[in-house]
């Protein structure tokens, strides 16, 4: 994680949560400096300080996502009780992903954190899902159709394993229920598509789904697939 700010002294609790998570701190009170670095370091979260630097978060945000996506850097914002719905709205419009208040208490500064990087990033999969962090969208894809709505929902396979996969939605499904059924899926492997029935086995900001209804000639697939992700992390 990359932090802007003039002091560190104001994110004490959103810096205990990042090494509470076993994340990495580079800290800058430049951010003429942290632009310069920006680059070379690539953080996988970018916290800039919007109230001790009111114009270049945009700049560096702006710059961040010129070639970077909001699934290869998340970036949050420092805040106070100022900073208006217009200037959120302009947070969102250049690509910033969430923004927290450090002027609240450390349970709810290191919840609002989670939330958000839950989404993007692999924070809240820890929990027997170590590994599973980076399935590129061109090897392994995944929709359905939400069941109440007919809505056909995308999103990024976070991991994956023999009998069930991690999937981040690009859209809030509230209505979905653990224990539910999605029998209308769609699991792309390279340019194999499976079609299994998914169990929600946990429903958060991630889906965490069981497959079920595999044949053999599935298992197969799932199967060669997880030897080849394996084979490529030997070889870095």
């Amino acid at each position: 994680m990359m932090l802007v700010s003039e002091t560190q002294d104001k994110s004490k609790d959103l810096i205990k949560f990042f090494k509470e998570e076993s994340i990495n701190i580079v800290c800058y009170n430049s951010p003429m400096k942290a632009l310069d670095n920006l680059q070379e370091i690539m953080p996988d979260i970018l916290v800039i300080d919007a109230v001790d630097f009111p114009r270049h978060w945009k700049i560096m945000t702006q710059y961040l996502r010129y070639d970077k996506s909001k699934n290869d850097v998340v970036v949050l914002l420092i805040v106070s009780d100022l900073f208006s719905a217009l200037e959120v709205d302009k947070a969102v419009k250049v690509g910033v992903q969430g923004v927290i208040n450090v002027d609240e208490s450390y349970d709810v500064v290191a919840k609002k954190a989670s939330d958000i990087l839950s989404k993007y990033k692999c924070l809240t999969f820890r929990k027997g899902r170590s590994d599973g962090c980076n399935i590129p969208a061109k090897k392994c894809s995944f929709l359905f159709i939400e069941p109440s709505t007919g809505a056909i929902i995308t999103g990024k396979v976070k991991d994956i394993q023999k009998t069930s996969i991690l999937f981040i939605p690009d859209t809030n499904l509230d209505s979905l229920e653990k224990g539910s059924l999605l029998d209308t899926c769609s699991l792309k492997i390279h340019d194999k598509i499976l079609t299994p029935h998914c169990r929600i086995v946990e429903s958060e900001n991630y889906l965490n789904l069981q497959l079920e209804n595999l044949s053999q000639e599935d298992e197969g697939i799932i199967n060669n697939f997880l030897n080849e992700i394996d084979g490529e992390k030997k070889a870095i």
